[in-house]
């Protein structure tokens, strides 16, 4: 249960920061770095429409691999990621604006994060 309760918390941030105005889209779009268990949680919140009650329309989309993720998240066709850390910790090394905005550290797990706005 904590798990998933984890998981839902991450998407209550990304509603939050959608409704708020950070994503200027009818639909929330998550690029997921692989289809796997850890994403449970979040696909039966969906079915269950926990997520359409809160007022966000999930578009799932899954990757084989985070770069991809990562080339879409800068050239906004995704709004928030569910991905590996290392692709964002070499993109910050390297300069660039990928932030983790949250994540397990207890568990080798994907990490959610998003294209800072500056």
């Amino acid at each position: 249960m904590k798990v998933g309760m984890k998981w839902l918390g991450a998407v209550a941030l990304a509603a939050f920061l959608w409704s708020s105005g950070w994503a200027h889209a009818e639909t929330l779009k998550i690029a997921l770095v692989s289809r796997t268990v850890f994403y449970a949680p979040l696909w039966v919140a969906d079915k269950r429409g926990y997520l359409a009650a809160e007022g966000i329309e999930p578009e799932f989309t899954v990757y084989d691999n985070a770069e991809k993720i990562n080339q879409d998240l800068r050239a906004g066709k995704v709004h928030i990621a569910i991905s590996t850390p290392e692709s964002v910790i070499l993109d910050g090394y390297a300069g660039g604006n990928l932030r983790i905005i949250a994540g397990k550290c207890w568990k080798a797990a994907p990490l959610h994060h998003c294209q800072a706005k500056h």
